[in-house]
């Protein structure tokens, strides 16, 4: 008899967990702050090679603990897309779109979006050092004329 039910055993056991796989959401699509305390909100998509740039600059520049970061995978979470669209709403320059490019990044104290890996690292670099957006001396007038 066990040997009558032992392959509908099996069956049923590869079934739940080939269910259990599929429907379990990939660990690490979203990662960082809250989406209460973030101060920066980073959608990416999963394959997007400027998407890579800006999340390992994250890391190798240890930003995570320096700035509160909610980071969400918009191609294959609905929720996170709907929540960019939100985001983007915020910006004049955004509102009523409906397609995005990633990475897009919503600074929410500034409520400003940037797009692309080298204006979101630009701005997350200003955010760490305001003082060094603008009059800086390497940037003023007078350190720029020639002293000879």
């Amino acid at each position: 008899m066990i040997k009558k039910i032992l392959p509908y055993l099996i069956a049923a056991a590869f079934i739940f967990g080939a269910f259990k796989i599929l429907t379990t959401p990939p660990k690490g699509i979203d990662s960082g702050a809250s989406d209460q305390e973030a101060q920066i909100f980073l959608f990416w998509g999963e394959g997007c090679p400027h998407c890579e740039v800006v999340k390992e600059y994250i890391v190798n520049n240890d930003l995570d603990s320096k700035l509160k970061i909610s980071q969400k995978e918009v191609y294959s979470n609905l929720q996170n897309l709907e929540l960019l669209k939100q985001k983007a709403n915020n910006c004049p320059e955004y509102a009523g779109q409906e397609n995005f490019g990633v990475p897009f990044a919503y600074f929410v104290e500034e409520n400003k979006c940037h797009v692309g890996d080298t204006p979101i690292i630009k701005a997350m670099e200003d955010k760490l050092n305001p003082s060094s957006e603008t009059n800086s001396p390497e940037s003023s007038p007078s350190s720029l004329q020639d002293n000879n």
